[in-house]
C-alpha cells in the first residue's frame, strides 16, 4: 500500500479494498460487518506522501466494489414498545422498512417490545397493532401509547418525541326508543313528557319524525322520554338523526333528574351548532333550562341532514360525543363535567330527551343504560 502513495500527486480513488468492523465488546475477534469498496484520499495540498506522512482516507461504497451502500447501526439497541390497555387478543405486525431500517421480525402477539438492530439516521419502521375491546367494557375510550427508546451509547436531541398516545372512543349502538312512525299529532304521545298548552306541544308527531312547530318552538322545546319513569343508570347514553336541514342548536338531553316531569331541574345538553365551522358544546342546567353553563371546550364537527348525534354520560361526569354518516361513527371527543360540590354529576342517573329549535325535525331517537 506504501507504493500507491509517490513522492508526486498521491492516489485519488482505488478499489479492490474490503472494510472490517470488529466489535471487541461482543468477544475478541468478533465481526460486526466486512465488505469490499473502494478508497479515496482526503485533501488537498498535503495529499503528496512527501507533504505528509499521515493521509485521510473515504471508504467510497459503490456496486462497482461491492455494497452500493452500508448499512449498519453503529449504536444499536433502540427498542419499541407498546401495551395495549384493555385489548385482548393482541398482535402486532413491522412493516414499512425505508431507509435502510430492518424489522427484527415481522410480527408477534401479546405486548410489543422488539429491540430494533437496525434502525440507520432517517430509518423507518411501521407496526400496526390489533385487538378486541371486550364486549363487558364499561370503559368509553381506549387510549393506546408507543413509546420508543434509543439505546444507552446514543444521544437523543429531541427526546420529547419518543411518545405518541392515541385515543379513541367506544361506541355502543343504543336501543331504538321512537321511530316516530305514527299518525301526525299534537304531542309525541304517552311515552314523552312535554310542556303543553292548549293540548299542544312544541315537538310533535308529524309524517313519521318529530318536527318542533308552533308557539312553543320560539324558544327551544324539550320532550323528555319516560320509560321508566326513574329514568336511566349513571352511565347513559341518547342519540336522534338530524331529518332536515335545520341543524343550529338542535341536542340531545341526558340525566334530567328533580323538578317535574316536563321540567326536570336538573340536565346535560349535548348541542349542535352550525357555528364556527360547525361544534358540538356540552352545558349544564340547574334551572330546568332558563340558564345553560357550558362545560369544557366545544367539540369540532360538521353535521348534514341523515347525520346521527349520539352522546353516552358515565357515572365519573365525563360526557362522549360521536358522529354517525352512513356505516361510519367518528369519536368527536368528551367533556368533563364538575365532579365535587352540589353541581357534581358523577352519581345518580336520570331520564333523557331532546331539546329542538323551531323547524328542526329529527328521527330514530334511540337510548337507555349503557
Amino acid at each position: 500500500m506504501w507504493d500507491q502513495f509517490p513522492a508526486t500527486g498521491g492516489l485519488a480513488v482505488g478499489s479492490g479494498f474490503r472494510v472490517t468492523l470488529t466489535c471487541p465488546a461482543s468477544g475478541p475477534g468478533t465481526t460486526a460487518f466486512q465488505e469490499d469498496c473502494g478508497l479515496r484520499i482526503w485533501g488537498t495540498g498535503w495529499r503528496p506522501h512527501s507533504a505528509s506522512l499521515k493521509h485521510a482516507f473515504q471508504v467510497k461504497f459503490k456496486k462497482e466494489y461491492g455494497a452500493g451502500k452500508l448499512h449498519y447501526p453503529l449504536f444499536p439497541g433502540t427498542t419499541v414498545t407498546d401495551t395495549p390497555a384493555l385489548l385482548t387478543g393482541v398482535a402486532w405486525t413491522c412493516g414499512g422498512q425505508a431507509n435502510g431500517a430492518i424489522c427484527p421480525s415481522v410480527g408477534g402477539t401479546g405486548n410489543l417490545n422488539q429491540t430494533i438492530a437496525t434502525l440507520p439516521n432517517n430509518g423507518t419502521l411501521v407496526y400496526h397493532v390489533t385487538g378486541t375491546v371486550p364486549a363487558a367494557t364499561t370503559s368509553f375510550v381506549l387510549t393506546n401509547t408507543a413509546t420508543v427508546a434509543v439505546g444507552p451509547t446514543v444521544s437523543d436531541p429531541t427526546p420529547g418525541n419518543n411518545t405518541a398516545t392515541d385515543t379513541d372512543g367506544i361506541f355502543r349502538t343504543l336501543g331504538l326508543l321512537d321511530n316516530f312512525n305514527r299518525a301526525n299529532a299534537a304531542t309525541l304521545g304517552a311515552n314523552w313528557s312535554q310542556l303543553i298548552v292548549a293540548g299542544t306541544a312544541g315537538i310533535t308527531a308529524n309524517t313519521n319524525q318529530a318536527l318542533c312547530t308552533g308557539l312553543l318552538c320560539l324558544v327551544p322545546a324539550s320532550a323528555f322520554w319516560n320509560v321508566p319513569t326513574t329514568g336511566f343508570t349513571a352511565s347513559q347514553g341518547a342519540a336522534f338523526t338530524f331529518a332536515n336541514t335545520t341543524l343550529n342548536n338542535q341536542g340531545v338531553l341526558l340525566k334530567a333528574n328533580a323538578g317535574s316531569a316536563a321540567a326536570p331541574t336538573n340536565f346535560i345538553r349535548v348541542r349542535y351548532q352550525t357555528g364556527g365551522g360547525g361544534q358540538v358544546v356540552v352545558s349544564t342546567t340547574t334551572n330546568a333550562g332558563l340558564t345553560f353553563t357550558a362545560q369544557g371546550a366545544a367539540l369540532a364537527a360538521s353535521f348534514v341532514n341523515g347525520d346521527t348525534l349520539t352522546a353516552f354520560a358515565d357515572g365519573a361526569g365525563l360526557v362522549y360525543v360521536f358522529k354517525t354518516t352512513g356505516t361510519t361513527t367518528t369519536y368527536l371527543g368528551s367533556v368533563q363535567l364538575p365532579t365535587t360540590g352540589t353541581l357534581a354529576w358523577t352519581t345518580g342517573g336520570g331520564r333523557i330527551g331532546m331539546q329542538l329549535t323551531n323547524g328542526a325535525r329529527v328521527d330514530s331517537f334511540a337510548g337507555g343504560s349503557l
